[in-house]
């Protein structure tokens, strides 16, 4: 772990002095190219050649930093193949980790955690196991379309962000038959579909101010959400920003994390050291993290009891 952290060190370097290099080489192209376009504004009957010309430099600008920016895709792509695959590969077993990859957007939907997007891209697939428990997490981003037109009969499409975050699925052993809904109260990313659920409410009264529940049984709500996980739920909730969601159904816990982060992305300025994969292994532990919060490798989820199942 050391020496690929010393050579990718060591690659970022160069690779940050590059895209310096090709950043102050775009300078001149924008500085000339905005005169341009101000001598266009300040002199409108004669001024359109400095428009067109100021408009050109500025294009040629752009692409003399983005060669710089191609540099830093590069960097990104070994430091997620090498570095976080290998932090990945320390902590769970049977890992897969695909930074293009993601979970079927479909999957995401079926659970009503989140509502159909009219644009998305998903992104920084994860597969293991931890302690028999598998999990699959990926990150999405969701957008609402919106159309507007103004006075003059104009049309302005733009695109609103409504999910940023992740979406995390964990598989045990017992098959449980009733589902049993957790979320945040006021999420507008959630789907407003019950799914013939009913709505109860907990012994905590700090907890159902904060979150709504909705089972298919009582019984099997309150088998699964005693006062220690009523606790961990908002221990977990606590851990971020934004605001969580999550889902039990058969022999799955699904968990939607809202909170408007782009996960795993190197930052090309930080020096890369072993402190500074602390920041890092936050992201990579949370998987171990829900687990053991939930116990969800524990004897409740992992063992089967016939007469447990025809309870629940």
């Amino acid at each position: 772990m050391e020496e690929k952290l010393r050579e990718l060190e060591a690659q970022r370097l160069v690779i940050l002095a590059e895209q310096k290099k090709y950043n102050k080489r775009a300078i001149p192209f924008f500085v000339i190219g905005a005169i341009g376009f101000l001598l266009g504004i300040a002199f409108p009957d004669t001024g359109a050649l400095f428009m067109v010309i100021g408009f050109v430099l500025i294009i040629i600008g752009a692409i003399v930093a983005s060669i710089g920016y191609k540099h830093i895709a590069q960097f990104n792509q070994m430091f997620k193949s090498n570095l976080i695959t290998s932090l990945l590969k320390a902590n769970y077993d049977n890992v897969t980790y695909e930074p293009k990859g993601h979970i079927p957007l479909d999957v995401f939907l079926k659970t009503g955690l989140t509502r159909k997007p009219d644009r998305w891209r998903g992104e920084d697939f994860i597969s293991g196991e931890k302690n028999g428990v598998k999990f699959q997490v990926s990150e999405f981003h969701l957008e609402d379309r919106h159309v507007r037109r103004d006075s003059k009969g104009n049309t302005y499409v733009t695109y609103e962000t409504f999910f940023k975050g992740r979406f995390f699925m964990f598989e045990f052993k017992r098959i449980f038959k009733h589902d049993l809904r957790i979320s945040e109260k006021g999420l507008l990313n959630i789907s407003f579909n019950n799914f013939g659920l009913k709505k109860i409410e907990t012994e905590s009264i700090a907890f159902n101010k904060k979150f709504s529940v909705l089972t298919g049984d009582d019984q099997h709500a309150f088998y699964i959400i005693t006062p220690v996980m009523l606790e961990e739920i908002q221990r977990i909730e606590r851990l971020f920003k934004g605001t969580i969601a999550l889902l039990f159904q058969g022999n799955r816990l699904y968990v939607a994390i809202n909170d408007n982060k782009n996960t795993l992305e190197p930052n090309i300025k930080v020096p890369l050291t072993g402190q500074s994969l602390d920041y890092y292994l936050v992201d990579i532990l949370i998987m171990q993290e829900m687990i053991h919060a939930f116990d969800l490798d524990g004897s409740k989820f992992m063992e089967i009891h016939e007469w447990v199942i025809s309870v629940i």
